[in-house]
């Protein structure tokens, strides 16, 4: 799972292989996220600096949000916690 401490985080998103990791990390992006991709294989790892965790949780989440919006996915955005999410199958 995503690890917090002083210095910062490491956001961990599990995703569907549909989801594009360039796409997803321009989403972050949008939403002032940035930090160094340190894992690409089964989900996106990044680590962030100087972060406080609700505003990075928040701001991860409204990522995501935008991220289904855009790709028109059924997916849906979940906080698994403190800097872990994923990204399911919506039920239907």
């Amino acid at each position: 799972m995503g690890d917090m401490d002083a210095t910062g985080a490491v956001v961990r998103i599990e995703a569907t292989p549909a989801v594009v990791l360039d796409r997803m990390l321009e989403s972050l992006s949008e939403e002032g996220i940035a930090g160094t991709v340190v894992a690409r294989d089964a989900c996106l790892e990044i680590r962030v600096l100087d972060v406080e965790a609700p505003s990075l949780a928040h701001r991860v989440s409204a990522a995501l949000d935008r991220l289904v919006l855009s790709e028109q996915r059924s997916l849906v955005p979940e906080q698994i916690g403190p800097a872990s999410f994923v990204l399911r199958p919506a039920a239907g």
